[in-house]
C-alpha cells in the first residue's frame, strides 16, 4: 500500500505559510471578469547552502467566508461562491488536523452546474 498523500482533483490544502511575503498585489482582468492577484515571494536555503528565491501569482476566485450556519461536526467551517476565469465556482473548507498534529484548512471545489459558460454559448452561434 503507496502511505504517499494523493492530492484529488478538485480539492487542496491551506497550511500556514512558510517565509513567504505578498510583495505585490492588485486588480486583474480575465475572461471579461474583474478579480484581484496577489505576488507572493519565498525565501529558503536549500540542502546544499544555496539561498534560494521564488516566485507565485496568486489569482482570487472569490472571498473565503465563516460558515455561521454550522449545524453539526459534519458541515463546513468556511465557504466561497467564486469565479475561475468565466467558471463559476463553489469551494467550502474544513479545519483539520494531520496526524502529525499540523493544523490545516482541507478544500473542496466544485463548479456551479446552473450557469452555462461564456464559451458554451459562444460555442452554440
Amino acid at each position: 500500500m503507496n502511505s504517499k498523500f494523493e492530492q484529488r482533483d478538485m480539492t487542496g490544502s491551506l497550511f500556514p505559510p512558510r517565509q513567504e511575503t505578498i510583495v505585490g498585489q492588485g486588480p486583474v482582468k480575465l475572461f471579461g471578469e474583474e478579480g484581484s492577484c496577489f505576488l507572493i515571494e519565498s525565501e529558503w536555503t536549500s540542502a546544499d547552502g544555496t539561498r534560494r528565491k521564488a516566485r507565485k501569482l496568486a489569482v482570487v476566485i472569490g472571498d473565503l467566508q465563516e460558515n455561521k450556519q454550522k449545524r453539526n461536526e459534519n458541515d463546513s467551517d468556511y465557504y466561497c461562491n467564486g469565479q475561475l476565469g468565466d467558471i463559476p465556482l463553489m469551494c467550502w473548507g474544513r479545519n483539520k488536523e494531520s496526524q502529525k498534529g499540523t493544523k490545516y484548512t482541507s478544500l473542496s471545489f466544485k463548479e456551479k452546474e446552473a450557469q452555462p459558460r461564456r464559451s458554451d454559448e459562444i460555442a452554440e452561434l
